[in-house]
């Protein structure tokens, strides 16, 4: 969205970054809001994720030595692991991915489904 309106309006994107990034200015929510939403409104942001949400969160909770993944293309951040089910279960053909053995820990959502 930014770059689309950076395309025809750069001078006020300057402005915004500038502002919102701008360490003396107070911190505008409804600006950061506007960016993150990329220029819809909260509400109508948040129902377009919802809708596209398809996860299951299966809540496995697992010890130490446990087979896991993460797939580095889908992941929000790099610690995010996934049981070998869920993984399998995610759509992963052709992503940066790792099978590695973990530590304790619990999956909290499918993330292939996001990203």
């Amino acid at each position: 969205y930014l770059k689309d309106l950076y395309s025809r309006e750069p001078q006020q994107v300057d402005s915004l970054l500038s502002t919102l990034i701008n360490p003396k200015n107070a911190l505008d929510v409804e600006k950061c809001l506007w960016v993150i939403c990329g220029g819809q409104k909260p509400e109508e942001f948040t129902r377009i994720i919802k809708s596209n949400d398809r996860s299951v969160i299966c809540g496995l909770v697992w010890d130490a030595n446990f087979i896991a993944y993460r797939c580095k293309t889908c992941g929000i951040t790099p610690c995010m692991s996934l049981c070998a089910e869920c993984f399998e279960n995610g759509n992963h053909e052709g992503h940066d991915f790792n099978m590695f053995k973990s530590g304790a820990g619990i999956v909290k959502t499918n993330l292939s489904v996001y990203f």
